[in-house]
């Protein structure tokens, strides 16, 4: 539709991002007229899961809106990045959604284009509503009546939509529907060209899928029936019947009780409840794997990756630590406390890393090392009022030339907007490489043990402290460039 860019509020003194609208849109009379028709309705919605409209206005001939600035993804960057939710984040959207969407039906606002691509995620896990009102801007103007179209994508489009009939607040409950099942699945329900597309959302129902248990299948049905009068008539009917049919008793069974549930296929929701707590097995096959340990007696790990491979390694009692009443080696049960925290959170990593991948370990257990010092280093050089946030989920990226990394954050705020960010990220790549990066300003190292051992040497008990130390310079290094580039107030006493 136009550009956006980020801007500051002369007058709020805040970032917002300002939509300058194509050519196409600001010249054509008709869709002039719907802008300034719907700017006051639109201005008016307020609500955590709506982005805000400050203001619509135009300079030149071009058509401009002003909107609230939100750091984050769209829901299609992380389906195309991560795959589909598991069932809690799921439900944890749609409810944010349905909240928002809800709260501008009741003032008369239909979104119209409901789809993944107007749905931002932010860093804290809410969600945000793009574009409210554009859809109706663009419905019944010239720009569509002479091409003979419509406002809307196919894919979330409701029948009477894709038919061009007047639509109400049950069109975007289809669409919620649409996006229900294919944050669950994986993808929309109905695929292919637009005009396939166009007629299965006329004359099919979206099909059964092996990723959505049978009484969320039926809520989405109900949302996405044919006739607008066998829907949800409100989205808080919605919620309502989200909230009866998506109890425990719903969800999938585990495959098995001897696991902590990893070991079931990828992106499947990973279940933690009754786990059996295991008793010690004396005279176990092997020997413990701890370099120089000679016990003969332990637990075996029980760590099983996503395409079932098992490190079966064996452990002595000083060497083994139990999760949620399973065995795991030191290595694999660092990985699982990383994981367990954000189990049903919108930031839930999804695929567990190989057998042999050492990354996420390593992310854990540097990021614990400098934490404390992080944040104090970040109050030496911020003022007294700003606020350090330490965000201790080890969370997937995919960011620069590797593909998949682990990372977390610590960020400054200085009047609820975010003055610094720092970002820890530990690549999966060989060796692994520790990233330290303000977003600009990138700094790469190896651990000093992975150092030792690709050139032969023997591990040192000191090595974890030289790294620290390493990484601790590399921060207040990124920290003084940032001060000297002006995003800082400069360390205490040297202002």
């Amino acid at each position: 539709m136009g550009i956006v860019y980020r801007a500051i509020h002369p007058g709020l003194k805040v970032q917002i991002a300002v939509k300058v609208l194509a050519e196409q849109y600001s010249s054509d009379p008709a869709f002039r007229r719907r802008f300034q028709g719907e700017a006051a309705a639109i201005a008016a919605l307020n609500h955590p899961a709506i982005v805000r409209v400050y203001d619509f206005d135009e300079d030149q001939g071009s058509l401009f809106i002003v909107m609230e600035y939100v750091e984050g993804r769209s829901l299609r960057n992380w389906l195309q990045n991560g795959g589909r939710f598991t069932v809690p984040a799921s439900l944890d959207i749609i409810k944010q959604v349905l909240s928002g969407v809800g709260a501008a039906h009741s003032r008369g606002v239909i979104h119209r284009d409901l789809k993944p691509e107007n749905l931002l995620l932010t860093e804290e896990g809410r969600i945000k509503v793009l574009d409210f009102g554009i859809a109706a801007m663009l419905d019944e103007t010239s720009i569509f009546t002479h091409a003979k179209s419509i406002a809307g994508t196919p894919s979330y489009m409701s029948p009477e939509q894709s038919q061009g009939l007047p639509v109400d607040r049950r069109a975007d409950i289809y669409s919620i529907g649409i996006i229900l099942y294919e944050l669950l699945h994986g993808r929309p329900p109905f695929v292919g060209s637009v005009q396939a597309v166009l007629r299965s959302q006329m004359y099919e129902k979206p099909p059964a899928s092996e990723a959505i248990p049978r009484s969320l299948m039926d809520v989405i049905w109900k949302a996405t029936a044919k006739a607008p009068s066998e829907r949800y008539a409100t989205c808080e009917e919605f919620t309502s019947a989200l909230a009866a049919r998506a109890g425990l008793g719903s969800l999938p069974e585990p495959e098995s009780t001897s696991r902590v549930g990893f070991d079931r296929p990828i992106l499947q929701p990973m279940l933690v409840e009754a786990i059996p707590v295991l008793t010690p097995e004396p005279d176990l096959p092997g020997h413990c794997g701890r370099t120089g340990c000679t016990v003969a007696e332990g637990w075996q790990c029980s760590y099983v990756d996503k395409s079932r491979d098992a490190c079966e390694t064996w452990w002595c009692k000083d060497h083994v630590k139990f999760v949620q009443g399973e065995p795991y080696c030191l290595r694999h049960a660092s990985v699982l406390e990383a994981v367990l925290p954000t189990l049903g959170t919108i930031h839930e990593i999804k695929v567990l890393p190989d057998v042999d991948d050492r990354s996420l370990a390593l992310a854990a257990l540097v990021s614990s090392a400098i934490d404390r010092e992080t944040i104090g280093l970040l109050k030496n050089y911020f003022d007294k009022a700003s606020s350090i946030m330490s965000d201790n989920r080890v969370r997937q990226s995919w960011a620069g030339r590797h593909p998949v990394a682990w990372e977390q954050t610590w960020s400054v705020l200085e009047n609820r907007t975010y003055a610094f960010r720092l970002t820890l990220r530990v690549t999966a790549a060989k060796p692994a490489l520790v990233q330290i990066t303000d977003g600009q300003t990138v700094l790469e190292l190896v651990p000093d043990w992975i150092i030792n051992r690709l050139e032969g040497q023997p591990p040192d008990e000191r090595d974890r402290d030289r790294f620290k130390a390493r990484m601790l310079e590399a921060i207040e290094e990124i920290v003084r460039t940032a001060q000297a580039k002006g995003k800082g107030s400069g360390p205490k006493g040297r202002r």
